[in-house]
């Protein structure tokens, strides 16, 4: 009987080229090219690789040959003298040098490629620069894609460090006179002449948690409400403090969260919250698990 032959076909493999050997190619062909270029068909043709593989190498990893430039739609080309490395005295300088020349521009602006090619600084570089420290520049506003220009009336400290002392007072005062309907944080904002809401809302969210008379009663609306506040007196802290550690002797383990535990003690969930973010951190014996909830700390 004729017995399947068991022998594998084993197909030939390519042998695998050294790390850097492909990327050393493409700067080769695309020197030979000259100041022309290479269209990405032409170059994947000549070193005899996929089209979408170079297409992608060119988009990420040749991003980081900084001679390797786009002069066309999917075309491109090796210039020597198109990068010069950027001193850190120079870094240091772009800034007044930027602010100049947008100031100079006018209300037209001017576009990131001349304002590089005006600095004498890559258009990668430049590109950076603007979005990330020319972020935190005020007046420095952007109009269209790869434009920007200085506009000194576009920026307006929305708290300054005079006021910020005094916002809490004004803050109080202003949702006092809006008595118990409250006021939204947008019509808050224009009362108190700040010219955008971000800061307010992160004062609300941060510092609004120690006033404990404001209360929101809706997404982004606050009110004044005097009677929402009871100062504990130390004879009180100790019983609540007594309270809180049978209560979480009682949960176990698994422990309790400020809501559960405020009903079960009879007291209000805000005021028993107060309580765990003021005195819990003097009290040893509690450890936090999450959110919201408690336990006593196991013994060692």
């Amino acid at each position: 009987m004729h017995q399947p032959s068991t022998q594998v076909c084993q197909i030939p493999r390519t042998p695998r080229k050294p790390r850097g050997a492909l990327a050393a190619a493409k700067v080769t062909e695309l020197k030979a090219a000259g100041e022309a270029g290479l269209r990405v068909k032409d170059l994947a043709a000549k070193l005899g690789i996929p089209r979408n593989h170079l297409s992608s190498w060119l988009s990420t990893t040749g991003k980081r040959v900084p001679e390797i430039e786009l002069i066309a739609p999917a075309t491109y080309r090796f210039n020597p003298g198109g990068y010069s490395p950027i001193p850190r005295y120079k870094r240091r300088k772009i800034k007044p040098e930027v602010m100049s020349h947008l100031q100079a521009a006018g209300e037209g602006g001017v576009k990131l490629k001349a304002l590089a090619l005006t600095l004498g600084v890559t258009q990668r570089y430049l590109n950076t620069w603007f979005s990330v420290t020319g972020k935190r520049v005020p007046g420095i506003e952007r109009i269209a894609r790869g434009t920007f220009r200085f506009n000194p009336g576009s920026y307006q400290p929305s708290l300054p460090y005079m006021r910020r002392s005094n916002l809490k007072q004004e803050v109080i005062s202003a949702l006092q006179a809006a008595g118990e309907a409250g006021l939204r944080v947008k019509d808050l904002t224009s009362k108190l002449g700040c010219s955008n809401q971000t800061d307010l809302f992160s004062w609300f969210s941060i510092t609004r948690k120690r006033v404990p008379e404001i209360e929101r009663i809706a997404p982004g609306t606050y009110r004044f409400n005097p009677g929402l506040y009871q100062p504990c007196p130390p004879s009180e802290r100790r019983t609540i403090k007594q309270q809180v550690l049978s209560g979480l002797q009682v949960a176990g383990e698994a422990g309790i969260k400020v809501k559960a535990l405020a009903a079960k003690l009879g007291m209000s969930n805000r005021k028993l919250g107060t309580w765990f973010s003021l005195e819990v951190v003097r009290v040893l014996e509690i450890e936090r698990m999450g959110r919201g909830v408690y336990r006593l700390r196991p013994a060692a």
